[in-house]
This record gives structure tokens, sequence and C-alpha cells, in this order.
């Protein structure tokens, strides 16, 4: 009785130990195809990732002083047969004012570049000099938003005491509130080109003037910063109200503007007749004046 225990026993525990033995090579082999598929995944990944480059770089304001940074991305081309839909190979990484950093796909689009998250709930839509940004298909937050790089600087944007003008053709016009007059900014001319922040691209300064309605007509000075993309308009610099305005040169690594203003003791109605000149530079992507 007890050698037929004893067999039992052992014949018990060699049957233990071989599932036993089972369950650990088959949890071996989970772990190796577990780990073996991270691999693969982050490999995977990190190759899909470095396929693309950047190609371009943007910043949109929009209404309410709103911006978006943007960084465009080419990828590998893919190669479709004849007849076939193109593949859009594209992305883009965008940092909104309100804290949202977004990655989006390039889709398929007939005008501009659009780009649209998986389930597209949020899609940015690149139309040249300005974006459309649709949150769940409408317009939401960001609207109106236009690119501070102008591929002509009479359509750039200008910060005049504080607020953004957006010129189109040299040309703005805001409401004001409680008023039936508009804020009108124009292009007056009086150019000066040259280098002027030392990266290798033909900047211009040149006037604008800005009214309300009433008898003032104030002059300002610009800059349209040149670039591989196009232009960037600088802050203004208030020259004077209803002055003459005479040369600008690009002299000695300055701005010099020429006009003429009127005397401290004489009334608005005199003519201007002395002679002014104002000295400025870049600093920064500022416009900034020398103090002589």
């Amino acid at each position: 009785m007890s050698m037929m225990l004893a067999t039992e026993y052992l014949l018990l525990n060699r049957i233990i130990n071989k599932h036993m033995k089972k369950n650990i090579i088959l949890s071996l082999v989970l772990v190796v195809i577990v780990v073996g598929v991270g691999m693969w995944y982050v490999s995977n990944n990190i190759k899909q990732n470095s396929s693309f480059s950047l190609v371009a770089q943007a910043d949109y304001i929009c209404n309410n002083n709103k911006t978006i940074k943007v960084d465009f991305y080419k990828g590998e081309e893919k190669t479709v047969q004849p007849g076939e839909m193109p593949i859009p190979n594209g992305k883009v990484e965008i940092i909104l004012s309100d804290g949202r950093s977004l990655e989006l796909f390039q889709t398929i689009s007939a005008d501009g570049g659009r780009y649209a998250n998986s389930d597209e709930s949020f899609i940015f839509w690149d139309k040249g000099d300005n974006a459309l940004v649709l949150e769940n298909n409408e317009e939401k937050d960001y609207i109106g938003c236009v690119s501070l790089i102008q591929s002509n600087y009479k359509n750039g944007i200008y910060i005049i005491d504080g607020k953004s003008i957006q010129l189109q053709d040299g040309h703005s016009e805001l409401e004001i509130p409680n008023s039936t007059s508009k804020l009108v900014t124009q292009y007056f001319g009086n150019e000066a080109r040259g280098d002027f922040n030392g990266d290798e691209f033909s900047d211009v300064s040149f006037l604008l003037t800005q009214n309300s309605g009433g008898s003032g007509t104030f002059f300002y000075v610009v800059v349209a910063l040149g670039g591989k993309n196009g232009y960037q308009g600088t802050n203004a610099i208030l020259l004077g109200d209803r002055i003459a305005p005479q040369t600008s040169n690009w002299m000695n690594g300055e701005i010099i503007v020429n006009y003429a203003e009127r005397k401290p003791d004489e009334p608005m109605t005199a003519r201007p007749s002395m002679g002014v000149s104002k000295f400025l530079k870049i600093t920064d992507s500022q416009l900034v004046e020398i103090e002589k």
C-alpha cells in the first residue's frame, strides 16, 4: 500500500512539474512576443517620425490678437498608380496661444494645404497668406487668421500704437467703437531698401498715414523685413501729425527718415518748415529709434 502511494505521488509530482515547465515556457514565449512587438512599434514609430523633414515655419495672428505658430513638415513621397488619387505626405505641428499643441496630418484638398487630426474635429487649412481653423466644422476661437509673413509687404501686418493693422493693397479700414468714423491706415511711400537686420535678405522701410475722421493725419515709419518666404511687418514709429515727408535712406547701418515739421511755438495751421531727421535701426525684429 505504501509503495502504491509513493508511486502515485511521484507520478503526480512529475505531472505537476511538467505543467509548470510548460507554463514557464509559455510565459517566456509571451514575454518575448510582447517585448518584440514593443520594440517593433517603437522602431517603426521612430522611423515614421524621422521620415518627416521640416520645410517651413509660419506665425499667424487672428482676431483678438490670438496667435498660431506652425511648423510645416514633408514626408516621404508615396507612389501611386496612374489615375489614382495622390497620397498626402505632409503634416503640421501647431501651438495655439491658448496653450494647446497639436500634430495634424495632411489630407486631400483642392484648395490650399488641409491638415486634420484623426477624427477631423480640428482642421488647419493653409490658404497662402491666410489660414482657416475649424473646430468641429466651425470657426470658433481662431477667426480671421493671417500670416505674419506676406508675399507682398503692402498686404503685411504692422503694429501701430499696440494695435495690429492688416493692410490690403496698402490700405486698411477699421470700425471705431461707438462712432460712425473709421480708423483709416494708408501706404504713403518714401521707401528705403537694404539689409536692415543682416540676414542677407532685402528689407524695405516706408511711411504709413493714419486718421480717424478728424483733422489730424499722423505719419508713421514701418519696416517690412524680407525673408525666404516673404515679408514680416514691424512695429511703427510715430513721426508726427501733418508733417511734410522728404526722403528716406539706408546709410551706415541706419534708416534715416527726413521730414519737415512745425516749430514748437507754431500752430497746426502753419506750414511745416523745420527740417528733422529721425534715425532708426532693427533690433530683435523690432524697429527702434537711435538717439542722436
